[in-house]
């Protein structure tokens, strides 16, 4: 963690750490703390992902302060949480995001680096952008089941290459 780094990040990040998720997650987690260091920490510069159809864990999270609030947000049904986690996913993609015949993001390929308005929503830091994603990760991660286990970590690489591509844009 950068010395630098404000409270929330580090506190969020530590609090992300709580059960080790493999290394796939804490790869995802060292991206997200180099893009948020990549973005400098301005508070001026802080923005946020759009509320819309966001899970409702993730708002209860914020609502309870985030890391200062010890208690996380439990997922209940970890399948029901992989469906609404991927439509929300779907409409924060930039227009770029190649897809499937079935519908599906695919990583990969080239990238739109460079300008702000090709990666839509996603260019955005502080604690309510990529933070948010990151943590949705961690929760559905702490609770998945069987049925999910494959499509948690096809999500959570997909989040990766795209953290990774948008700090390299900078």
């Amino acid at each position: 963690m950068p010395d630098d780094a404000p409270s929330w990040l580090s506190g969020c990040v530590a609090q992300l750490c709580a059960k080790d998720l493999g290394v796939h997650f804490t790869t995802l987690l060292e991206a997200f703390v180099k893009l948020e260091t990549t973005y400098g920490f301005d508070e001026d510069t802080y923005d946020k992902l759009p509320a819309a159809n966001r899970l409702k864990e993730v708002g209860e999270w914020i609502k309870a302060g985030r890391n200062r609030n010890p208690k996380l947000p439990v997922v209940k049904n970890a399948s029901k949480y992989a469906e609404k986690w991927k439509e929300w996913w779907d409409t924060l993609q930039p227009v770029w995001r190649r897809r499937d015949r079935d519908g599906t993001l695919m990583a990969g390929g080239a990238m739109k680096y460079g300008k702000a308005d090709e990666w839509g929503a996603l260019d955005c830091a502080g604690p309510n952008s990529w933070l948010t994603v990151v943590a949705s990760l961690y929760f559905w991660g702490v609770t998945r089941d069987a049925a999910s286990q494959e499509q948690w970590r096809a999500s959570v690489q997909d989040v990766l290459w795209l953290v990774e591509g948008l700090t390299a844009s900078f």
